[in-house]
C-alpha cells in the first residue's frame, strides 16, 4: 500500500498512500520501507505512521459546493483542498458561485472522460515515479525458481494426461447395450482427484525448494 494508491471510483480521485517516517532528535529524517526490523532508535526519536487513505467516490466536481465550504469552515478541508473539488471561496468562506462554475468547467475539460476506476496510474507508471514520490526505490517484480516452475508445469501436464487416460478408460466401448456407462459425476470426481494429486505435488515441490507459492496454478507462469 505504500506503492499503489487506494482506487477512486465513479470519478473519484485516488486516496493517499501509507508512509512511515522516523524523526530523530538530532534533526535527521528517514523514510522507512514497508517491512523492516532492527531499526536503531534513540530516546526522543519520533516514529510517525501515516495509514492508507480512502479513494474518492463520485465526481468531485458534482459535490455540493456549500458542503465543501462548510468543511473548510470546520477545519476539515483547507481552502486549497476545496479547489480540488472545483470550489472557490471568498475571504468570508462563502462560495463564489461564478468563479466556482468557471473553475469546474476548466477542471472537467482538463480531466476528460470520467473513469470508473482511477488507480493513479499503471503499475509501471507508479514504479517509474516511485522514488520521486515516496523517497524509496521501486520494488522488484517477483522472481520464481525456474526449475520449480518447470517441475510444476511437468506435473500439471502429467496430471492432465492421467485424467485424460482415466476418462478414456471409463468411456463406453461399442458393444451390447448392457455395458454400464459411468455417470458424468463419476468422471468429474476422477478428474478432481487427479487435480488434487497435482496440487499436492505442487505444494510439496514449493516446500522442498523453500520458495513462496505463487498465487495461482503453475500453468499461469508458462
Amino acid at each position: 500500500r505504500w506503492l499503489t494508491y487506494p482506487w477512486g471510483v465513479n470519478g473519484g480521485l485516488p486516496g493517499g498512500r501509507s508512509r512511515k517516517e522516523i524523526h530523530r532528535t538530532d534533526g535527521s529524517f528517514e523514510v522507512l520501507p514497508s517491512k523492516c526490523d532492527h531499526v536503531k532508535v534513540e530516546k526522543g526519536d519520533l516514529l510517525l505512521f501515516k495509514t492508507w487513505g480512502g479513494g474518492g467516490w463520485g465526481d468531485p466536481y458534482e459535490r455540493d459546493a456549500a458542503l465543501v465550504a462548510l468543511e473548510v469552515e470546520r477545519g476539515l478541508v483547507t481552502r486549497a483542498g476545496a479547489e480540488r473539488y472545483g470550489v472557490v471561496l471568498r475571504d468570508d468562506l462563502t462560495v463564489d458561485e461564478e468563479a466556482t462554475t468557471a473553475l469546474r468547467d476548466r477542471l472537467r475539460a482538463a480531466r476528460g472522460e470520467v473513469k470508473l476506476f482511477d488507480r493513479g496510474g499503471t503499475i509501471e507508471e507508479l514504479r517509474q515515479r516511485c522514488e520521486a514520490e515516496t523517497s524509496l526505490a521501486p520494488p522488484k517484480p517477483p522472481e520464481f525458481n525456474r526449475r520449480v516452475l518447470r517441475f510444476l508445469q511437468e506435473r500439471e501436464a502429467q496430471a492432465a494426461a492421467g485424467a485424460a487416460a482415466e476418462e478414456g478408460a471409463s468411456s463406453p466401448h461399442p458393444g451390447p447395450r448392457l455395458n454400464i456407462i459411468p455417470s458424468s459425476a463419476g468422471r468429474s470426481h476422477r478428474a478432481l482427484r487427479a487435480r488434487g494429486r497435482a496440487t499436492l505435488a505442487w505444494l510439496r515441490a514449493i516446500r522442498r525448494a523453500g520458495a513462496v507459492a505463487p498465487a495461482g496454478p503453475a500453468a499461469r507462469f508458462a
